[in-house]
């Protein structure tokens, strides 16, 4: 008796694990001729560097953005419609090869054909090209069944007929090397081209019935061909190792899919073959005839098929698992892990579990319980390692050896929450109550009516109701969280705490709604990014949402402001949008559904995530103008619009925009639609700003076009500026006219006063003329009488230029700093002369003061350089003299300082002549006279001041002269 029931026990776990014995398996994305794809038989795939996807169908050229298609047919330029290989080269050229003897390329919106495009036409094609690449060299190959033709950097052509004498005929093939180095298979013989010549490589064994096109591949370091009727070989081209794998009986051709693997196509699908590993890594779409495979920029892979469209698969780290055949009645509800074994539960009473869904097995509730209506809903891992099994009709403990214990009756399980070692609060169809873990039987009701979820927040217990949301004070009657929002009188699904404590409500129909202090502080729906308002769990880990709905999974980061949102839907790789719950461990998160589970990684399907901002098409009304950084239109081309695109396959279409025309607008706007228009734009200089982010959060490069309207005449600043000035005008001779009889007797006073402070300034100036004349013709004389001649010729030269600009700067009110340097360096240079180098002098000027442009009265500084000359350094009997002289910015000032080291004012006084005397004093009065008459027009004034300079024992050691000028006078001169 006891070996019939191992035999039954036996047959029974073999029942459940063929139940469960189901491979793994992905889910695909498919466009076909109805989402816009240009044909259903697809022979090539290509993605250019603006990361494009390229198809090559019977029926035209496609390409895919991630969102839509675009198709070029013999309208468009192609030789053909019917494209059986694409190639890309560095210059951003898109080869096509159609069904004829012939090629062209896409370049920057056009087609170039033999009929448009000059070095094409200089390519006589004998056959059908086989294939298109470009080397390191920039060099060109094009490859066709009877030679090879180059096309060099300089655009010359070269057509290779044979090789080493041998014609290039039967088996051809060419591809590039690690190195992009050209390689040429021809028949066994594989050569290289090297410093402008082709080199023998080695053989290879390469049956003759085998040799053809599809039969073998060149890509990396490795060549790939058939070498019977169900092997193939492998060969590194630098190492020149060889080994052999498996090809099968229904393959079609060998492809590159980017990554280092080869991929195998048949007529059952597409084997991916790692000839550095010597491993078969995946097989893909069994069902299908594949012809090519490729990886994109982010990692996904993508398919095309004869005479069923193109397949993408996002990314190899969705996994889906389906533990039973199509049409069963069985689902699971709930997630869990004991030790590294996933854990399902599902209707039946059953619950699966899986060791990385290799080794499967099934523990069953007693069989008077295990019907389908005894879902298990919930599965609530403890910190002891243990889990608590709710269903339909029974609660349990199972413990790590996965054995369920305690066993006891129970209304329909709806939520756990874990309370401490000894308690948990449960959520059932017909209270709410807390159950002591010791023993599951004993419990105390909390709440005596159904609810659909229950949590401990701050102390005090939540529970959730198909009414809404109640608050369990301790020792007080429940409280109604709906008399204070609206949003919580919705159905409660699911609730959580995050580590900043705010409570997260997921709702059945209003999305998930975040609560702290008693109050709703977020509110996240499906116009935030959720995948929808249904939301029918919710988990948080490491301060991230999930929430399972009826379309899908929202991944919430709430580490950042605002919170990103991230979907996961059936267009990542999910097996179904209805999802029964999620799971996650450590980076691993897990989706349940009726048919089985996803799984992935999500730090690999984030890290891989890219996006990349291109701009399609740009026009200006209904013309349309090539792509380019700046446009410039008239005042009547105001209407602008933009259409572009951001490529991240990996978020299925789901693409926001930000957006701002600086010049007018100050900020960055969001759009979801990918075209721009901007109408009846007034004159001006704008940039368009934009950039894409992709559902992951990652941006794309901030693109910029500037955009100029020019104005038109009428909107000009010189005309708008004309008419406001001849309305000033206008105004100005009309408010004269009234007030003319009162003003005209003032303004005639206050020129009158001008004109004669004027002439005062210009009689004290020639005053001071014949006083200059007379000490140079003295100073001449001297030198003529002392026989002189070449000083005399010096001195005279000097004395012409000094009279010269003496009498430019006469009929000056006001003089340039540079001028005033310039002519005090004349006269100095004179009379340093005249008195026999006696002294020596220096003029400075502060960095800070604009020579050129500040200006004072002329002929202000002169007198006092002379009086330190004639009656300072004149009589110093003991030494060089020296004069300095020193302009400084400092406040609203420009300050003048003349200081010499002469004898002193004091014995000045006593060597004087009254001649002199009275000449001096007479120069003084007229300077001061000058300074006078020009502040009785300023209200900043010129002021000037006397210093007597002291030597440390009371001598006299000079004098020195401050001048302020006010920076009023010198900057408006």
């Amino acid at each position: 008796m006891t070996n019939y029931l191992h035999r039954f026990f036996y047959l029974f776990m073999a029942a459940c694990f063929a139940l469960m014995a189901k491979a793994q398996d992905y889910s695909y994305a498919h466009y076909d001729v109805q989402d816009g794809l240009a044909g259903a038989n697809v022979y090539a795939i290509y993605q250019d560097p603006q990361k494009f996807l390229w198809f090559g169908t019977e029926t035209g050229v496609s390409r895919f953005d991630g969102t839509h298609f675009k198709n070029f047919t013999t309208a468009d330029g192609l030789p053909d419609n019917e494209i059986l290989e694409i190639y890309g080269d560095d210059e951003g050229r898109v080869w096509l090869v159609p069904f004829k003897k012939t090629i062209c390329y896409y370049y920057k919106g056009k087609i170039y054909n033999q009929q448009n495009d000059s070095v094409l036409q200089k390519i006589h094609i004998r056959s059908n090209v086989l294939s298109v690449c470009t080397d390191k060299y920039k060099n060109t190959w094009i490859l066709e069944e009877k030679g090879l033709f180059l096309i060099t950097p300089q655009k010359q052509i070269h057509f290779y007929e044979q090789i080493n004498n041998h014609p290039l005929n039967g088996s051809l093939f060419i591809g590039l090397n690690s190195e992009k180095e050209l390689i040429l298979q021809w028949e066994d013989q594989i050569y290289t081209y090297r410093n402008n010549r082709f080199t023998f490589l080695f053989s290879i064994d390469y049956p003759t019935e085998y040799r053809g096109f599809k039969n073998i591949h060149i890509s990396g370091d490795y060549i790939v061909w058939r070498s019977g009727k169900n092997t193939s070989c492998a060969q590194s081209l630098s190492s020149n190792k060889i080994h052999c794998f498996e090809y099968p009986a229904n393959g079609l051709r060998f492809s590159s899919p980017g990554n280092g693997t080869i991929a195998i196509s048949s007529t059952s699908g597409v084997s991916i073959y790692n000839p550095t590993s010597k491993k078969q890594e995946y097989y893909f779409l069994k069902k299908l005839s594949v012809s090519k495979v490729l990886i994109d920029h982010e990692g996904g892979w993508w398919f095309t098929t004869l005479g069923d469209g193109v397949y993408q698969l996002l990314s190899t780290e969705y996994k889906n698992y389906k533990p039973w055949k199509e049409g069963s009645n069985q689902e699971i509800f709930s997630l869990s892990m004991i030790e590294n074994k996933i854990l399902m539960g599902t209707n039946f009473g059953r619950i699966l579990y899986t060791d990385h869904f290799n080794n499967t097995g099934t523990i069953s509730f007693p069989a008077t319980v295990a019907d389908k209506y005894n879902r298990i809903t919930c599965l609530a891992k403890l910190p002891s390692g243990k889990v608590l099994v709710g269903s339909d009709e029974k609660l349990a403990l199972l413990n790590t050896n996965l054995q369920l214990e305690q066993i006891t009756s129970i209304s329909s399980v709806k939520s756990i929450y874990y309370v401490n070692d000894d308690s948990v609060f449960i959520a059932t169809s017909v209270d709410t109550r807390m159950i002591s873990l010791k023993d599951i039987k004993q419990f105390k009701k909390i709440w005596d009516e159904r609810s659909t979820a229950v949590c401990l927040y701050k102390g005090t217990l939540f529970v959730g109701t198909l009414n809404g949301l109640y608050h369990l004070p301790v020792g007080k009657n429940p409280v109604y969280m709906g008399e204070y929002d609206t949003l919580f009188t919705r159905r409660i699904s699911s609730m959580v705490v995050s580590k900043d404590t705010t409570l997260w409500v997921a709702t059945y129909d209003g999305g998930i709604v975040g609560m702290k202090k008693g109050q709703v502080r977020d509110t996240l729906t499906a116009k935030e990014g959720l995948t929808s308002n249904i939301c029918r769990n919710l988990i948080i880990n490491n301060n991230v949402l999930w929430v399972g709905t009826d379309k899908g999974v929202s991944r919430i980061d709430l580490n950042v402001k605002p919170y990103r949102v991230t979907p996961f839907t059936v267009s990542d790789g999910l097996l179904s949008n209805q999802v029964n719950a999620i799971y996650k461990d450590n980076d691993t998160v897990f989706v349940a559904c009726q048919e089985g589970i996803t799984y992935f990684d999500i730090t690999k399907v984030f890290n891989t995530s890219q996006c990349n901002l291109e701009i399609t098409n740009v026009y200006q009304a209904a013309e349309e103008l090539p792509v380019q950084d700046k446009y410039v239109f008239k005042h009547d081309q105001n209407n602008f619009k933009i259409d572009f695109v951001g490529i991240s396959f990996k978020s299925t279409g789901d693409i926001t925009y930000q957006y701002k025309l600086a010049g007018l607008d100050t900020i960055m706007k969001t759009t979801k639609e990918n075209t721009l228009e901007f109408l009846s734009l007034p004159p001006g200089n704008y940039e368009l700003q934009l950039v894409a982010i992709n559902k992951f959060g990652v941006k794309s490069g901030l693109k910029k076009i500037a955009i100029i309207i020019n104005p038109a005449f009428y909107q000009t600043k010189w005309f708008l500026i004309l008419t406001v000035l001849a309305s000033a005008v206008t105004t100005l001779l009309l408010v004269l006219l009234y007030n003319q009889y009162k003003r005209r007797k003032r303004e005639k006073e206050q020129i009158t006063t001008k004109r004669i402070t004027e002439l005062e300034q210009m009689a004290l100036r020639a005053q001071m003329n014949p006083h200059f004349i007379f000490n140079c013709l003295n100073s001449i004389q001297q030198f003529v009488y002392d026989k002189d001649i070449h000083t005399a010729n010096r001195f005279i030269s000097g004395f012409a230029k000094l009279v010269r600009q003496t009498l430019d700067n006469s009929s000056k009110s006001t003089i340039s700093i540079a001028d005033e340097v310039e002519y005090l360096n004349s006269y100095l240079t004179l009379e340093k002369i005249r008195f026999e180098n006696k002294f020596d002098y220096h003029i400075t000027v502060d960095p800070a003061i604009k020579q050129e442009e500040y200006k004072i009265p002329v002929m202000l500084l002169q007198p006092y350089v002379e009086n330190s000359i004639r009656h300072g350094i004149r009589y110093k009997k003991d030494g060089l003299g020296q004069i300095n002289i020193h302009f400084t910015a400092e406040g609203n000032f420009i300050h003048c300082s003349i200081e010499d080291n002469g004898i002193g004012r004091e014995k000045a006084k006593e060597l004087k002549s009254r001649q002199h005397i009275e000449y001096q004093s007479k120069g003084m009065l007229l300077t001061r006279e000058r300074v006078e008459a020009i502040n009785k027009n300023m209200h900043d004034k010129i002021s000037i001041q006397v210093i007597d300079l002291k030597k440390e024992n009371g001598e006299a050691a000079g004098t020195k002269i401050l001048m302020h000028f006010p920076i009023s006078l010198v900057q408006n001169s």
